[in-house]
């Protein structure tokens, strides 16, 4: 971009002195203007407001932000695709499964991902709950049935605590 920039200043300054020798003011003035747009696109990326000819832009601000928005996108596709490719893994293989350790590692990554977007903390508790209602179920059945076991001659207090 720089030899561009550098030689669309040279041909500025050649180009219509030529034209103005040769041709006359107004193609001049038309490869000036043709020559200073150029210039102008050329280096588009060092502006950060434009206002003129009817045209308001904030090109900086924007293309940054844009950056940004990929940059999250690309992390938030990263969180939520292991978790798939895990499962896609043992899918089909017989008494095979991923530890609950790493499905709650791979979970709070999502929400850290979530977090850094933006992600409201009900948005991600409604996002997260089927894991966390899973585990919690499943420890109070394993407590439950503990105590069952430890306990046979109490059968009768434990009734009904299974169903909820």
């Amino acid at each position: 971009m720089k030899h561009l920039t550098q030689a669309l200043i040279v041909a500025l300054v050649i180009v219509p002195v030529l034209l103005g020798i040769y041709r006359g003011t107004e193609e001049m003035a038309i490869a000036t203007g043709a020559i200073v747009l150029a210039l102008f696109f050329a280096n588009l990326d060092k502006f950060s407001r434009f206002k003129g000819a009817g045209i308001e832009a904030e090109l900086r601000t924007a293309v940054n932000e844009a950056y940004a928005a990929i940059e999250q996108l690309k992390e938030l596709g990263l969180s939520l695709s292991s978790p798939i490719v895990d499962e896609l893994a043992i899918s089909g293989r017989f008494l095979q499964y991923i530890p609950l350790k790493f499905k709650l590692e791979r979970v709070a990554k999502i929400v850290e991902t979530l977090e850094k977007l933006g992600a409201s903390e009900a948005e991600i508790e409604k996002a997260c709950s089927t894991i966390y209602q899973r585990v919690a179920n499943d420890h109070m059945r394993g407590v439950f049935h503990t105590l069952l076991s430890s306990n046979p001659e109490k059968k009768a207090l434990f009734e009904g605590l299974e169903d909820g």
